[in-house]
């Protein structure tokens, strides 16, 4: 008769310890490109940074570095390693150069935070951006 209590009080603890777990982290990889060709003007000299901004409000958001050698990036997440939740992002972008132009200064206000056009949905790896998508 005490096997019932324990197993209950058991099976409980695993309820709660599932629940708790949050929603699934996707260590997001995938490539940005426009139309197959690299966004960055000057490879050699420019870098670019990409925010992953949850669409809810208030959410963490994740930056990573292109990699531009290949054009890849990889979104780590806050303990660098298992990525970030699933759902729906904003994605913003801003060329980082030593070559200021106009066309940097339009892109970078193009795919800022507050006016990006890119949203992702995140459920599972590879994640590619293709600007040519997102073009007016």
């Amino acid at each position: 008769m005490r096997i019932a209590p324990r197993l209950s009080v058991l099976v409980m603890l695993a309820l709660v310890c599932g629940c708790a777990r949050g929603p699934k982290l996707v260590l997001v990889t995938g490539k940005l490109s426009d139309g197959g060709k690299s966004v960055l003007p000057n490879p050699k000299d420019d870098g670019l940074t990409i925010v992953f901004i949850p669409v809810e409000a208030g959410g963490t958001t994740y930056p990573t570095p292109l990699k531009k050698e290949d054009n890849t990036y990889t979104v780590y997440g806050p303990d660098s390693k298992s990525g970030i939740p699933q759902g729906k992002y904003k994605v913003s972008l801003n060329i980082m150069t030593i070559h200021s132009s106009p066309a940097v200064d339009r892109f970078n206000q193009q795919y800022a935070a507050d006016k990006t056009p890119i949203e992702v949905e995140v459920t599972e790896p590879p994640l590619d951006i293709d600007l040519s998508k997102y073009k007016k």
